[in-house]
């Protein structure tokens, strides 16, 4: 039996858009990867193999529990109209760039110089530990939608799919969140139009 936690894709280019990318579509229902707390700890270590250059909240380890899921899927869903708006064209809602603001608002840069190693820019909390986990994906929210060309952020082509990703090719032409993803709609295309054929 396949498991939440194995079903976890790393598509986005983005910390932001990996956990927006925590809610998919499988065999044509929308479905939360997030279900308990132990799945956002394992989602969050997953996430940190892959993102190992994200910005570092220091001492802050996350105390991942009931009430702090609900924190992290608030979070996500409000990126998830924030960056839908962006790939759609549409007016970005105040609302949710409130929620990113109120995230933003829970550390403040510091240097960080060890002795004999390079001087490193990393996040002081204000509040609680909660900050390891929200600040760095609202961090990399902020560095996409400020420095970024939003011209590529996209959702996948594929009608049946809600992932979202930042093209990173040189060409910009990626339009699929992945080369499985671009398999499943062009078998599902050939199979409709030999549908059509038989039909017609």
């Amino acid at each position: 039996m396949t498991t939440d936690s194995e079903l976890f894709v790393f598509v986005g280019e983005a910390l932001a858009l990996d956990l927006v990318n925590t809610t998919v579509v499988i065999r044509g229902k929308q479905r939360d990867l997030l279900q308990t707390p132990g799945d956002l700890a394992q989602w969050w270590e997953a996430a940190r193999h892959q993102h190992s250059h994200m910005d570092r909240v220091r001492d802050a380890e996350p105390v991942v529990d009931a009430a702090f899921l609900r924190d992290v899927k608030a979070l996500r869903d409000a990126l998830r109209r924030l960056f839908t708006a962006i790939a759609e064209g549409e007016e970005v809602p105040d609302a949710e760039i409130a929620v990113l603001n109120d995230v933003l608002s829970m550390g403040h840069p510091v240097v960080e110089w060890q002795a004999g190693q390079e001087p490193q820019m990393v996040y002081d909390a204000y509040h609680d530990e909660q900050a390891g986990l929200l600040l760095p994906v609202a961090l990399s929210a902020l560095k996409l939608i400020t420095e970024a060309d939003l011209t590529r952020l996209h959702k996948c082509h594929n009608d049946r799919c809600i992932l979202l990703f930042y093209d990173t090719t040189r060409s910009a032409t990626r339009q699929w969140c992945s080369t499985a993803c671009f398999d499943r709609e062009r078998s599902l295309l050939r199979y409709e139009e030999k549908k059509r054929s038989e039909n017609g």
